[in-house]
């Protein structure tokens, strides 16, 4: 079949006849010079184009607008960002304004479970606005740069040169910058005891954070020991080297910490009224730097303390973490409270712990900031789980008192710890023995405790297992009573701290004791 029989489609075929119908005009040499002009214009725009893109690109460069996301760009490094502390501390506030314009953009139908909602809110910011407690009782406006003062006869050139430079903070920067002081450490240059203090006071009042963390490397730097390793623990090594409490609690007074939580003992018999914790502005990461950093002196130069200067500074450092501002350093104060509790001298350290427990308990009155002292104390240290069993048996104790006058002058001091809370937790007249009416919050707290007293020392549990296995049956007796059809936040979180305590208990004395449930 030769190709022009093929039946083409029907569309083809109309194409080609619609062809051979239209004449074919042929191009004149005008019309083919005008093709070509054209076709040079457009290409002449689009260069022109193309040219004004590159040089608006060239000035946005000149501008540093370079159209990269800020993540392409190269990260700062973390220890050279200055941290927003005023942001870190009112990052939690909303303004009552807020409320009220998402309020009326509602619809007037739900008005009223609106209000009760808005009532159960502002509830909740009451109870958390009580869920610290102050000890910086006003803004730190401005702080003002420590002059530093020889006080020691006999100083040299290099003393009168870090005295010329600290009087302005442009010289406490270059001071810091250049490193002499860590090179004259290391060639055998012994710091005088004044320079030590006036290092930690910078640390604390230096008006830029990359000044006070460079002040708290050079102290640390000036702690080691070059050449041979000298015994840290020579009395002469620890009256140089040592941060004097007098300068503690002098930086303290500067960020407006209150007097009665510096004073040595509860100088007020009153009793103590509901507690509102406002927020104040603090330089959060030279406060956490400040902390540790004198922590740190007395691990080191422990014999430059007393016993009760290390109890009187623990105490300090707990009041500290019940304030917004500790909370936000919460990591640098238990760190500090692990330091100054090692420090402590090895015969004695159980009764410090003891008298730590009582005194804080004098200072911080309410139960609710008593329970939150737990946070700024660790499990891993046997100290410090040791100092969270005294908090835990001190609470007991003066919530027994409280509640059965003259209750603890017949609990014996002579028996084991998990044997005392047996007697305070089985007294007939006690919170746990008589539970007809549950303040849940109350109970929360209490179990809460309980729970701290007696420990995590599987072996300590194991040796008085028949008390501690009463003690669990009457708590699952009190959760039982609470019931499971929960509806109302305290008493889910009374219900749920119940089993937790009661299933720890079970877990551990059921291992090796069968208990019928």
């Amino acid at each position: 079949m030769s190709p022009n029989n093929i039946r083409l489609p029907k569309r083809t075929r109309r194409l080609r006849q619609k062809e051979a119908d239209e004449p074919v005009i042929p191009s004149t040499v005008e019309e083919l010079v005008s093709r070509k002009r054209q076709r040079t214009e457009m290409d002449n725009r689009l260069r022109d184009l193309f040219s004004s893109l590159d040089q608006q690109s060239e000035e946005n460069e000149k501008l540093g607008w370079t159209g990269k996301r800020e993540s392409d760009e190269e990260e700062e490094r973390l220890d050279l960002i200055d941290l927003d502390d005023h942001l870190l501390l009112h990052c939690h506030e909303d303004t009552d304004t807020t409320g009220l314009e998402n309020k009326h953009l509602l619809d007037q139908d739900h008005q009223a479970g609106i209000d009760d909602v808005m009532h159960r809110i502002a509830l909740e910011k009451q109870t958390e606005q009580t869920r610290y407690r102050s000890f910086f009782i006003r803004s730190v406006e401005r702080l003002e740069p420590p002059c530093l003062i020889s006080q020691e006869e006999g100083i040299g050139l290099k003393e009168i040169h870090i005295s010329e430079l600290s009087a302005t903070p442009k010289g406490i920067d270059f001071l810091f910058q250049s490193a002499c002081l860590k090179e004259w450490h290391q060639a055998g240059w012994k710091c005088p005891h004044y320079v030590y203090q006036w290092l930690f006071q910078v640390i604390a009042l230096a008006q830029g954070q990359k000044t006070a963390r460079n002040a708290f490397d050079t102290l640390f730097v000036l702690w080691s020991l070059p050449g041979s390793r000298m015994e840290t623990r020579l009395p002469h090594l620890c009256q140089q080297r040592s941060i004097r409490l007098e300068t503690f609690k002098s930086v303290l007074v500067q960020y407006h910490a209150s007097s009665s939580d510096l004073a040595d003992y509860v100088v007020s018999t009153e009793p103590p009224s509901p507690q509102t914790a406002t927020t104040v502005d603090l330089p959060l990461s030279q406060l956490g730097w400040m902390i540790r950093a004198f922590s740190f002196s007395v691990r080191l130069w422990s014999r430059a303390y007393t016993s009760y200067e290390i109890r009187y500074i623990v105490r300090l450092i707990l009041q500290i973490s019940l304030d917004k501002a500790g909370y936000l350093v919460i990591q640098d104060i238990q760190t500090a409270i692990d330091h100054c509790l090692s420090a402590m001298d090895s015969t004695t350290w159980e009764t410090e712990l003891k008298a730590i427990a009582n005194d804080v308990c004098d200072m911080v009155e309410d139960g609710r900031h008593r329970f939150y002292l737990l946070n700024a104390v660790k499990t891993i240290y046997e100290r410090s789980r040791y100092l969270r069993r005294m908090i835990g048996m001190v609470c007991l104790e003066r919530a027994l008192e409280a509640e059965v006058p003259g209750s603890l002058d017949y609990i014996s001091t002579d028996q084991s710890l998990i044997q005392q809370i047996g007697q305070i937790f089985q007294h007939p007249q006690g919170f746990f023995m008589n539970h007809d009416r549950i303040d849940y919050e109350a109970c929360y707290l209490r179990v809460a405790m309980l729970d701290a007293a007696i420990g995590t020392d599987d072996e300590d549990i194991k040796q008085d297992k028949e008390i501690v296995l009463k003690m669990a049956a009457q708590l699952r007796n009190i959760g039982l009573q609470i019931g499971a059809k929960l509806g109302v936040m305290k008493k889910t979180m009374a219900n749920e701290m119940i089993q937790r305590v009661w299933g720890r208990i079970f877990y551990i004395v059921g291992k090796e004791t069968k208990v019928a449930l």
